[in-house]
């Protein structure tokens, strides 16, 4: 949906510019409201639209292996990614130019 993908455009791009400048310096005001607001809009998009498949698959390795719900969700996300990549790839390589604006430079087939 439009609004969902526009918040989590947002919270991807909010998240960006102070996960690294929170993290090196929890003073940083600027970057912890950065990361306040993208927090935010990743929760109303996910509210929105629900969790993904990592999310659902992450919670029954958290039951059975005491493993931390990030955690599991890390450790699953590689597998999710590639079982989604063909049906969500504009979007993923969307994802990718977000994160690496270098990469809008490369040919379509090569994002894949």
């Amino acid at each position: 949906h439009p609004l969902t993908d526009s918040l989590a455009v947002g919270a991807i791009t909010f998240i960006k510019e102070g996960l690294v400048k929170a993290f090196e310096d929890g003073t940083d005001a600027q970057a912890r409201e950065q990361m306040a607001v993208g927090s935010m809009m990743a929760g109303m998009a996910f509210s929105n639209a629900s969790v993904t498949l990592v999310h659902g698959m992450s919670r029954p390795v958290g039951a059975l292996f005491h493993v931390p719900h990030g955690l599991s969700n890390a450790m699953l996300l590689p597998a999710v990614m590639e079982f989604t990549k063909p049906s969500a790839v504009d979007r993923l390589g969307g994802i990718g130019e977000l994160l690496n604006p270098a990469l809008a430079a490369l040919p379509a087939g090569a994002k894949a």
